[in-house]
């Protein structure tokens, strides 16, 4: 899926394995709103739910598997100073899912169910810069993790009832990005935190929310609601990788235990990056004003190279 701004903010395309364009649908939301971001989860009945917004929009709006609108959340005319972020959060796996909406403002974080009812509200952080839902535990419960502009993390269960508050040693994280990978040395989470300089810095955290390595990235501020952490498998047999998409238009790849890394400048503003499975291919896909485009990347030949060299592109999958 791919969300295209060209002419309103709510169409989404579907594009096949060539590249070609499947169907466009413009998503069932109001004139005025703004799908900037979509996420999406599956429920423990194997259905996929999706959500749909904008940072400092006034509304997020969930839709099932068939893209129908499900219900949107908070009411029109509910009175707040704008969205922080939001995200779908499987609490537990034997439970249906919960819509979790953090605040700008006073309004903290709030727990909805599927059917558009809260059920909780939590205001320990606020304002709410952004979500992240942590793994689960022993038990299989998980938490949503909200951060503030102070670099507060605030852990709160699926009953809207948090830990201690938490910060991260010698930084102020942010912004939060979850590991989807299991390893011997996979960190939890990825914190966004600014440097002295002014320049942006990414943290890599340890389940506990302790700092493991971190690395410079370009200064710079995006000038788009781009997504700029991404997860996926590049390297074949590897435990999964770290995907910078940086406001100078430069890609960073750097593997979970910095055994490689590598970067590659695109020439060009970059609005979307992911990593997924394309022609039996692992591959990066990176979207511009120009376009999407998937490009092949190649693992190392040897432990002297770098981590990834891009070879070519294989598809330009949709025009703007």
């Amino acid at each position: 899926f791919v969300l295209d701004h060209a002419q309103n903010w709510r169409t989404l395309v579907e594009l096949d394995q060539t590249g070609q364009v499947v169907q466009r649908k413009e998503l069932p939301v109001p004139d005025d709103a703004a799908i900037a971001v979509l996420k999406s989860v599956v429920d423990h009945e194997g259905r996929r739910w999706y959500v749909g917004g904008a940072r400092l929009g006034k509304q997020v709006f969930v839709f099932n598997d068939q893209l129908e609108l499900a219900f949107a959340y908070p009411e029109a005319s509910a009175r707040h100073e704008g969205i922080g972020d939001f995200a779908l959060v499987n609490f537990q796996d034997t439970a249906a899912p919960q819509l979790c909406v953090g605040f700008w403002g006073v309004l903290g974080t709030h727990g909805v169910d599927l059917s558009g009812k809260r059920n909780w509200t939590n205001r320990t952080a606020a304002p709410v810069i952004a979500l992240a839902p942590s793994p689960p535990n022993e038990a299989g419960f998980r938490q949503i993790l909200a951060t503030t502009d102070r670099g507060v993390i605030v852990p709160i269960n699926g009953f809207g009832r948090n830990d201690p508050t938490r910060q991260v040693e010698g930084h102020a994280i942010t912004h939060l990005m979850p590991f989807p990978f299991a390893g011997k040395n996979a960190t939890a989470f990825m914190g966004m935190a600014v440097q002295p300089s002014g320049a942006p810095l990414a943290v890599a955290l340890s389940k506990d929310l302790e700092a493991i390595w971190d690395v410079p990235l370009p200064a710079g501020v995006h000038r788009n609601q781009i997504q700029p952490v991404a997860t996926g498998q590049l390297i074949a047999g590897g435990q999964g990788e770290w995907v910078f998409a940086n406001a100078d238009g430069s890609i960073g790849i750097v593997t979970d235990d910095l055994s490689a890394y590598d970067s590659f400048a695109t020439g060009e503003r970059l609005s979307g990056v992911a990593v997924a499975t394309w022609q039996d291919h692992n591959v990066l896909l990176l979207s511009t004003p120009q376009g999407v485009t998937a490009w092949r990347v190649q693992t190392p030949l040897g432990p002297a190279r770098s981590a990834c060299v891009l070879r070519s592109a294989i598809g330009v999958m949709m025009e703007p």
